[in-house]
């Protein structure tokens, strides 16, 4: 893999106590991904522990619902493959 090279990015993510994010960012090197995660906290409760990139490239998307409707950041290249969470 090549550290300096910047694509799109999806990565998961952990927090304690018993915390998970999926999460999405454009244009950003895997070095830079990492400052990023190290560096933020995302909500007061939410610092990360441990996360994970996922994929990157043309390839990746990412959608998710919220309360004001849904958010989606398309694919530039059709995927046959996709990680789905929904609740219990």
């Amino acid at each position: 893999m090549e550290n300096t090279r910047a694509a799109r990015r999806t990565f998961a993510a952990i927090a304690k106590p018993n915390r998970a994010a999926l999460g999405f960012c454009s244009e950003t090197s895997l070095a830079e991904l990492a400052d990023i995660l190290a560096s933020t906290q995302l909500a007061d409760d939410f610092k990360i522990s441990r996360a994970l990139n996922l994929d990157g490239g043309s390839s990746s998307g990412f959608w998710f619902a919220r309360e004001s409707g849904a958010f989606s950041v398309p694919e530039q290249k059709t995927v046959r493959d996709f990680v789905a969470i929904v609740p219990k």
